[in-house]
């Protein structure tokens, strides 16, 4: 049995700046019991710096009776190995490296949040993150390998799992049998060697990483079951009889945080890792579902205090799920994940920034419900430019890495650095989503989707001149019929045209016992469709479409069939401006994105920015697919705080940045 309590660990706070890892080798033949056990094996090493302060750090075993201490210098000149101690009490070790030369200059620091809650540091700089998540090598490539070609691209951030069934686990290796399974207690060195090589790739190209503790999978049975397969499980020999008993179990808890201590005493030196995240979409385990929510809560709570005990260096400690979960209190920052067909829906996160948490947020992992593989970069650039103009702590963080390496859509983060930093963006820390006004004869429809999933917690929409509706991100893509109605029921749209408008129901798959939908205008029926029941779920793609006269008018979608469907999109066209236009900044400098909304020929339209200083502004014209200059540097002048500028034509997208 692994017990509760390690020693709790003095350490340093996060340095501005750091120096290459320094690493010490010591044989300690005569431990007895288990070297991962940090109960009963509790090794600690004191370094002395140059001026004689002293950092100490957890060392970790390494295989025979090898045991190893890392740290990366917060300052340079000579670095000596001091005490090493076993559980408090001081160890006599023989032939010990116990000297080392700093030289040259530091790197990047550990990551932080600011002082206003707003964004990230590392260090003392502002850091913007930027990548894609890297969950596991594949047959597209290893994770070193997919780490080294976003940094080559400009990113400076990954998220990568350890995946039992990607054989990055520590605890477990799949597929579990004897002849893999490290015994009960102990850790697989064989996995931790291939997290030495992706924590060294990182810190070689100065990429932060979101380290993923665990994921869902393994204590769900319904949402990527991995339950079936892991150890713990009592049907395989373990000791589990739920999956719920892994937040509660006395030795489950146990050998997990001595699994943690082992991460933190073994890679917690490094500054690429940015974040410890202890669960991947926790709400998709079986505790969550049964609605053991505040067990999952008080698990979260114990491991992060845990994690900060022991890890000397104070790395953040983030978790991913919906935001309504009770579990965020002891987080750094915010990891929702969205996935909509619609790149800009996804990253709309408004209200959820309304609700004024205290913490930065920024999307953990977004990507479209349907074919993620066949993404040819429109939708990966729409998310990350819809991310770089909100007031989120960073862009958006795509899924899909291995349709990235596949279709080569590494130019978009190319393009999107490029910019980030002909810009000044990252230097920008007090930048605001701003409103943006447009004034153009030409029209497009309005496109959207519900926010929510199954459940609708919201129903009553106003769809404001401008295309905004708030709540929506609390509406559910299920449209339910009878069997669920009072978890879904219909959505009312209120809105005000100033022409003639069509308004379309787009939807994609439908319930193997059918489903009814149906647009109302102002109570009556205005069109339908019914799908009658199937062997099975159906998938497709259909639309129903109404005509709406001018004027103000209730729209409502409902489903008078038996079972649900889901919601692709809602379309009401025409109704907004077919430049689409978004903005970030402050008094006297904004980043801004533009779009053809209408998706075919060009567009162009006269913008207007309110709050921003009088005077003369250049305007940076550039391709955001390429980063190149898209059209000649122009110069307006802001008036009475207004500032109007006329793009060039937009076929597709295009960016800009203007400054006093």
């Amino acid at each position: 049995m692994i017990w509760a309590a390690c020693l709790l660990l003095a350490g340093s706070v996060s340095a501005p700046g750091l120096w290459p890892r320094i690493e010490t080798s010591f044989e300690l033949p005569a431990l007895a019991g288990n070297p991962f056990d940090c109960v009963a094996n509790d090794v600690q090493v004191t370094w002395t710096a140059a001026d004689g302060s002293t950092r100490r750090v957890p060392a970790f075993f390494d295989g025979g009776t090898t045991w190893r201490a890392r740290l990366a210098p917060d300052a340079a000149g000579t670095w000596q190995v001091g005490a090493v101690t076993h559980n408090g009490a001081p160890l006599t070790v023989a032939a010990i490296p116990a000297q080392f030369a700093v030289t040259g200059e530091p790197g990047l620091g550990y990551g932080r949040v600011r002082d206003d809650a707003r964004g990230l540091l590392r260090g003392d700089e502002p850091y913007l993150p930027l990548g894609c998540n890297v969950g596991w090598s594949n047959q597209s490539g290893t994770v070193p390998e997919h780490l080294t070609r976003l940094a080559e691209a400009g990113c400076n951030w990954g998220r990568v799992w350890m995946a039992a069934f990607a054989r990055a686990n520590l605890d477990w290796v799949y597929p579990w049998a004897e002849e893999t399974a490290p015994p009960l207690g102990e850790l697989s060195l064989e996995v931790a060697a291939t997290w030495d090589q992706i924590i060294e790739t990182a810190e070689a190209h100065g990429i932060g990483l979101q380290v993923v503790l665990q994921h869902h999978g393994q204590y769900s049975t319904s949402n990527d079951n991995n339950w079936i397969e892991n150890p713990w499980n009592v049907e395989l020999g373990g000791w589990l009889a739920r999956p719920h008993d892994f937040f509660t179990d006395d030795q489950a808890r146990a050998l997990t945080r001595a699994k943690y201590r082992y991460i933190i005493a073994r890679w917690g030196y490094s500054p690429a890792v940015l974040a410890w995240e202890l669960f991947n979409e926790v709400q998709f385990t079986n505790a969550v579902w049964d609605g053991q929510v505040a067990d999952v809560a008080a698990w979260h709570e114990e491991m992060a205090a845990w994690i900060r005990a022991q890890d000397p260096q104070g790395h953040m400690v983030v978790t991913s799920s919906d935001l309504d979960l009770p579990i965020y209190g002891s987080m750094d920052y915010l990891q929702p994940h969205r996935y909509q067909d619609d790149a800009v829906a996804a990253v709309d996160t408004h209200e959820l920034l309304a609700r004024d948490w205290p913490q930065p947020m920024f999307l953990g992992e977004v990507g479209s419900r349907g074919d993620l593989g066949a993404d040819d970069g429109t939708w990966l650039q729409r998310a990350l430019w819809a991310g770089l103009t909100s007031d989120l702590a960073a862009p958006p963080q795509y899924w899909a890495w291995d349709t990235v390496a596949r279709n080569n859509l590494y130019p978009k983060f190319a393009a999107a650095r490029r910019i980030i930093d002909d810009s000044g963006l990252v230097a920008q820390t007090d930048a605001r989503r701003l409103p943006v006004a447009v004034d153009s004869d030409q029209r497009a429809p309005l496109v959207f989707t519900p926010g929510a999933g199954w459940d609708s917690a919201a129903t009553t929409f106003e769809i404001a001149p401008d295309g905004t509706i708030d709540g929506l991100a609390n509406m559910a893509e299920f449209l339910h019929g009878d069997y669920h109605r009072a978890t879904g029921p219909e959505g009312r749209f209120t809105v005000t045209l100033p022409e003639p408008a069509t308004f379309t129901l787009a939807y994609n798959s439908i319930a193997r016992s059918g489903a009814g939908p149906r647009i109302l205008v102002d109570g009556a029926v205005v069109a339908s469709a019914d799908h009658p029941a199937a062997d099975g779920d159906q998938r497709g793609s259909w639309e129903l479409s109404a005509p709406v006269p001018a004027g103000r008018h209730e729209i409502v979608v409902r489903n008078d069939g038996q079972d649900w469907l889901v919601i692709a999109a809602l379309r009401l066209d025409p109704y907004v401006p077919a430049l689409g236009a978004r903005a970030k900044g402050t008094d006297d400098w904004a980043l801004l994105w533009f779009e053809n909304l209408r998706g075919t020929g060009e567009v162009s339209g006269e913008v207007t920015l309110a709050g921003m200083a009088d005077g003369a502004y250049r305007v940076h014209w550039r391709d955001p697919a390429t980063g190149e200059v898209a059209a000649p540097e122009a110069q307006v002048v802001a008036r009475d705080g207004q500032l109007r500028l006329t793009t060039p034509p937009v076929a597709h997208d295009l960016a800009a940045w203007v400054e006093h």
